[in-house]
């Protein structure tokens, strides 16, 4: 438990595994490192805001997930996550994919129980739409896209958070309202996480959205708006990264890229991906 808490490499290497379908119950297989996902820990890690681009099936919501599972788990305490998708269902499927990622740890790194004063287990009270730790009182909770933009700014100026998941950005409705209005308390939430010692960020990820419309018109902006990752950025130091960071005017993220044989997916993939498609 002190190696993991100390060294969420030995996390993704030796500890946490990925459920497969049709694997045996408790089981997983191991994490996969390819150059997206160790670009995006890197970034998290150094609590810089991310938007994440990798083709599909190559594990970039698992990635995620598995950070926030050792964050939430492991490395801060009294905090807040907040996973944000298109449909809240979605997020609730993230939510749920996070549990059954904790359920295949070993049962002592899980933390899904409460050890009560006469020495018997009790289950936390958690529902489809939250989380909560039973020892370090941290929160995940879920939100879905809004149905008008004053619905957007009035749900999002209550998301006092540190760490928020925007997954499928391009496809939630009124995101420039609901980003927007979220920043300030974002901010607030930034601040307390810095005096703390305590990681904070802004995650998005997304698939390609529709330029005709005006959530993948604000993805497309803020995509290119970011600061390009460059893996010679591994050899800077914090200072470097500050500086290259701030050189940025109009963009706090950093957009990380990789087609899919910089993952080495392999024409195979691409023509599999091509027929499930249509094309």
């Amino acid at each position: 438990l002190k190696e993991v808490m100390a060294n969420f490499w030995y996390f993704l290497r030796e500890v946490v595994r990925i459920p497969s379908e049709g694997g045996q119950v408790g089981s997983g297989t191991p994490y996969k490192l390819n150059r997206g996902n160790l670009a995006l820990h890197f970034l998290m890690l150094n609590n810089y805001n991310v938007f994440l681009e990798m083709p599909r099936q190559q594990g970039k919501t698992t990635a995620a997930l598995v950070h926030y599972l050792w964050v939430f788990n492991y490395r801060t305490s009294n905090s807040q996550i907040l996973f944000i998708h298109q449909k809240h269902q979605r997020a609730k499927d993230n939510l749920s994919d996070l549990k059954d990622l904790r359920a295949v740890l070993p049962s002592y790194l899980q933390f899904d129980t409460m050890i009560l004063s006469d020495g018997t287990k009790a289950k936390v009270k958690n529902t489809v739409e939250t989380l909560e730790h039973p020892t370090n009182y941290n929160k995940i909770k879920t939100m879905a896209g809004c149905r008008s933009a004053a619905q957007a700014r009035g749900a999002a100026r209550g998301m006092t958070v540190p760490m928020q998941y925007w997954d499928e950005f391009a496809f939630i409705n009124y995101n420039r309202e609901m980003y927007l209005a979220a920043i300030p308390a974002f901010s607030t939430a930034k601040k307390n996480a810095i005096m703390n010692g305590a990681p904070y960020g802004i995650l998005i990820t997304t698939t390609p959205g529709v330029l005709t419309t005006d959530e993948g018109q604000y993805a497309f902006q803020i995509r290119n708006d970011a600061t390009e990752w460059n893996e010679a950025y591994y050899d800077y130091n914090r200072q470097q990264l500050e500086d290259l960071a701030a050189a940025n005017t109009k963009s706090t993220f950093f957009h990380v890229r990789y087609s899919y044989q910089q993952l080495g997916a392999g024409e195979e993939y691409f023509k599999n991906m091509v027929i499930e498609m249509g094309s």
